[in-house]
């Protein structure tokens, strides 16, 4: 519960320092084992800290800038390809149109299916 609550203490920029209580009574030596360790790994932590530094309004405008100009470019290569994709998707779908649309068949077709209907009937019995 303790590192969850100095989490933040832990990973961010800051120095930290630590002090350990423990207890020579055999009752608590469970715990005085456990403040251990968690002192140990607080030991293993290494942070690198630097110091914050203030960007001015301008700067801070030109960074923001340049973030919007980017991600302006990056919609207008997605809006390109979503219409790009969707000349695409309705000429599929003009296709499928076409091929399931009903035609009439030629005399020869006619007489094709009438002969392999027929011979499927024949079989049947």
């Amino acid at each position: 519960v303790l590192t969850n609550m100095l989490r933040d203490s832990l990973g961010g920029n800051c120095r930290s320092c630590f002090i350990m209580t423990i207890t020579p009574e055999v009752v608590h030596f469970e715990e005085t084992v456990a403040t251990c360790r968690f002192g140990q790994r607080c030991g293993e932590v290494k942070v690198e800290i630097t110091a914050n530094s203030e960007v001015g309004l301008s700067d801070q405008l030109k960074v923001l800038t340049v973030k919007v100009r980017g991600l302006e470019k990056q919609l207008s290569s997605i809006e390109d390809e979503k219409r790009r994709l969707a000349v695409e998707l309705n000429k599929e779908h003009e296709l499928r149109v076409k091929q399931t649309q009903s035609r009439t068949l030629t005399p020869q077709e006619q007489q094709s299916c009438k002969t392999c209907v027929q011979e499927l009937l024949a079989a049947a019995k």
